[in-house]
């Protein structure tokens, strides 16, 4: 009885130590969730560009001051400072975004048209 005890406590101090290591961690601008852990440096951020025009969402990203400060870390895509957060810009040709994310057309305040990767 005292063996099969100590063998259930056991079980159960595994149980609780895996929960707490077993999140999940996603790539840079990946969409994530509150609480994901994100790779290189990056954290999982809401989306700054305005919730009123349907831009909402969170991804693996990082804060900027110029595009110079983004992680420039998947070919195809080129990464950019918008609203003071690095996104990726969408790819040419048609094909789709990464790690679900999808293309969506911001307009900066001087009215420029910025196709965004965007969660």
């Amino acid at each position: 009885m005292i063996r099969h005890l100590l063998r259930c406590s056991l079980l159960a101090a595994l149980v609780a130590v895996g929960c707490g290591t077993n999140r999940r961690v996603d790539g840079p601008y990946q969409a994530c969730a509150p609480g994901d852990g994100c790779a290189q440096g990056t954290v999982c951020a809401g989306s700054t560009l305005p919730a009123s025009a349907g831009y909402t969402g969170n991804l693996c990203t990082t804060g900027c001051n110029t595009t110079n400060d983004c992680l420039q870390d998947l070919s195809n895509y080129a990464a950019i400072c918008v609203n003071s957060q690095c996104y990726i810009q969408c790819p040419q040709g048609g094909s789709t975004c990464p790690y679900g994310t999808g293309c969506l057309t911001f307009q900066d305040q001087s009215g420029n048209r910025i196709d965004l990767c965007t969660p």
